[in-house]
């Protein structure tokens, strides 16, 4: 239980292997090797693993990062609704399109924000997480800020007006649609507030 968060060192991992330019995946992780996440999760709300599902896919692994405990923690806590919701996200996601590349983002850095995403030609996607909605900060019942009123413009978009989806990460549901104009091959968003996490796919019209 010393890593408070996941999701970043899946990211780091993900980046890394990238280099090899083979498919990867994280095919082990969890909070403690010794015990199941049930032992730093009594509310059985499966931050870990969300967490994990999502990082994995958005850095550019082949698949979502794989937690060790299904029969002890997943199962018998009917955690497959975080698998049902980035499924429902990664449907309409065209994988085998081409080569999908690391997301490049400019403007200021919002405080206490891991955003991780992919592009390729005129699609692109995203994970934004509040990095104090960590399985720890919730284990010890911290006080959790929304981040409000975030901006950042993602780089080397083709110019264009593009279709955005902001997605309930955890209902695995859309929960806003809007259009916005690419222009310098840049496209800024703003973002909803962020009390946990929230992703976005975006394609051309």
């Amino acid at each position: 239980g010393d890593v408070p968060d996941s999701a970043p060192v899946i990211h780091e991992d993900a980046l890394t292997h990238a280099g090899y330019g083979k498919p990867h995946l994280m095919a082990e992780f969890g909070i403690d090797y010794r015990a199941d996440d049930g032992k730093y999760d009594p509310a059985k709300k499966g931050v870990n693993l969300h967490n994990g599902l999502w990082a994995s896919v958005l850095s550019g692994n082949a698949g979502s990062a794989m937690l060790w405990y299904w029969d002890g923690y997943v199962h018998p806590n009917n955690l497959y609704y975080h698998f049902a919701a980035l499924r429902k996200f990664c449907d309409a996601v065209p994988w085998t399109t081409g080569p999908w590349e690391p997301l490049v983002f400019s403007g200021d850095v919002a405080p206490r924000m891991n955003l991780y995403g992919l592009r390729h030609d005129t699609a692109a996607i995203l994970w934004a997480q509040n990095a104090d909605h960590t399985w720890k900060n919730v284990m010890e019942n911290t006080p959790i800020a929304p981040i409000q009123g975030a901006v950042r413009a993602i780089q080397g978009l083709p110019n264009g007006v593009y279709s955005v989806e902001w997605w309930d990460t955890w209902k695995g549901e859309i929960t806003k649609r809007e259009e916005l104009e690419c222009g310098d091959n840049a496209l800024s968003l703003r973002f909803p507030d962020i009390a946990t996490d929230v992703a976005a796919r975006l394609s051309m019209k």
